[in-house]
């Protein structure tokens, strides 16, 4: 079973014609050990957040079906960095043009401390649904999005490294101390390869509800060649 964020949903707007990390995890289980595997991928194409994960994690119907969850992953790492939200301690209402000048590594380790215990409660419910029960439980850190290689300036390329080494370090702590094998999908090395796609030349693939059009691909004029990486398993391996 798979929830959160849209990481892990794989809707074709953002990469047309991939086969998902959880559908991919589910053939490299089934392949190492033989079983079947029956997908649950709950996560979502929405914006979600920490927060909102949380709330799910008090509904009973969800509770249920992750108590029953032989395998969980858990990607909820993408949205709630301090350049997606108005209400961070660096910039604060940023809008999409967020001022790198005041991303410093007190206001990062500030917003680390306000979401780290969140995280750890994420992780901690989660885990307590299966206990005693044999269960694989992986997480997933975060990835830099917004360095392009090419629109980023030199100190939106620092801020968002200070930003995301913090993040990865504080999400993938959370869920070791909680019982999870965390998957670095920030640093790992994906095969790549090379495809025309249509979307605007700052189209982010997973933006936040609140910043709708800086993750705008509606335009269909306007192709562009990318790279698009695919993670082969880096469930199983990491």
């Amino acid at each position: 079973m798979a929830v959160g964020d849209s990481i892990q949903f794989n809707s074709p707007a953002d990469c047309p014609g991939c086969t998902g990390l959880v559908d991919r995890y589910a053939k490299a289980i089934n392949a190492k050990t033989g079983h079947g595997v029956n997908v649950s991928n709950d996560s979502e194409h929405s914006g979600l957040q920490v927060d909102d994960l949380l709330t799910e994690l008090s509904n009973a119907s969800e509770k249920n079906t992750l108590a029953h969850a032989d395998i969980i992953v858990v990607g909820i790492a993408h949205n709630d960095v301090p350049m997606n939200r108005d209400d961070d301690p660096c910039d604060g209402a940023g809008g999409d043009n967020p001022d790198w000048s005041k991303y410093t590594a007190a206001c990062v380790k500030a917003d680390v401390a306000i979401f780290q215990p969140k995280y750890e409660s994420v992780f901690k419910q989660i885990a307590a649904l299966r206990a005693g029960k044999p269960t694989i439980l992986r997480a997933l850190n975060r990835y830099n999005d917004w360095n392009d290689g090419a629109t980023l300036s030199p100190a939106g390329v620092a801020a968002t490294k200070l930003v995301i080494d913090a993040w990865s370090k504080m999400t993938c702590g959370a869920a070791k101390a909680n019982g999870f094998l965390c998957a670095n999908i920030y640093r790992v090395q994906w095969p790549r390869r090379t495809e025309a796609v249509r979307q605007p030349s700052r189209c982010r693939l997973h933006p936040p509800a609140r910043q709708g059009q800086r993750g705008d691909c509606s335009d269909p004029h306007r192709p562009r060649t990318c790279t698009v990486g695919y993670p082969v398993e880096p469930l199983v391996t990491l």
